[in-house]
């Protein structure tokens, strides 16, 4: 009867991390199918007017690549 109770409450923690993981994996995905179309708009942008936008695209892209790293490290630790 132990064994059996012991086995139910591992399996529930076990679906807790699998949850767990699966919302940042979900996160992961949004933030960088977002980034992409960010950067899409603003090389468009770059594009259209000749302004100082490649300071602002490469300081978004280097915040982004640090949220990126940041939420895949949450993930695989």
């Amino acid at each position: 009867m132990n064994l059996l109770l012991d086995f139910r409450l591992r399996g529930n923690h076990f679906l807790t991390d699998t949850y767990r993981e699966i919302n940042l994996l979900t996160t992961f995905i949004t933030i960088s199918f977002m980034t992409g179309i960010a950067s899409v708009i603003l090389l468009v942008l770059k594009w259209i007017k000749d302004d100082k936008l490649e300071l602002y695209l490469i300081s978004f892209l280097i915040t982004n690549i640090i949220l990126i790293v940041g939420i895949s490290l949450l993930i695989f630790m």
